[in-house]
């Protein structure tokens, strides 16, 4: 288990520079990893999460939850294809549950252009349940990043598949008037 947040955390956030994701990326996993979220958290997009290199038996695991039953706001205005980008990271859950139940992770993305969850370039296997997920895209549908969250661009070998999107609060913006 490696934390996310400050005070405190391995990392500052999920997507910056030198944060959980650009580590991940250039790292090898050895086994199932869980990365904890122990603030609210300022995104800015720079990583992408890729699918990572796993020594041993491998089809590891990578889950994203909240540390207890205080909710955690993970924002951001970010532009550049999503907030949060799967960029063929396979077996990725992310779990606002704490113990098994409420929402306690919130995702905002605060930019009108881009969405706040992204699938790409064959990202499969995948889980986002009982989070609120929030943005104010206003990007027409049927366009390339419409919506909160998009299933984007695959490279043709197996899509976006099996990716899970279960028991979320999809909306506007909650701290809008």
């Amino acid at each position: 288990i490696l934390t996310i947040g400050s005070p405190g955390g391995n990392f500052e956030n999920l997507t910056g520079s030198l944060g959980a994701f650009d580590i991940i990326n250039n790292k090898v996993l050895i086994g199932n990893l869980t990365l904890r979220i122990i603030s609210d958290l300022s995104e800015d997009g720079y990583s992408a999460l890729n699918q990572w290199l796993e020594d041993g038996t491998g089809n590891y695991t990578l889950t994203i939850e909240s540390n207890g039953q205080t909710e955690r706001v993970i924002s951001g205005s970010v532009a550049n294809g999503g907030m949060i980008r799967l960029s063929g990271a396979d077996r990725v859950t992310i779990d606002g549950r704490s113990g098994g139940s409420g929402k306690y992770l919130r995702f905002r993305n605060n930019n009108t252009a881009a969405p706040v969850f992204t699938f790409l370039n064959d990202a499969t296997l995948n889980t986002i349940r009982d989070c609120f997920i929030e943005g104010t895209n206003t990007i027409a549908a049927g366009t390339l990043n419409a919506g909160l969250i998009n299933f984007g661009i695959s490279n043709g070998s197996v899509g976006n598949d099996n990716n899970l999107i279960s028991n979320n609060v999809i909306r506007d913006r909650s701290d809008m008037a």
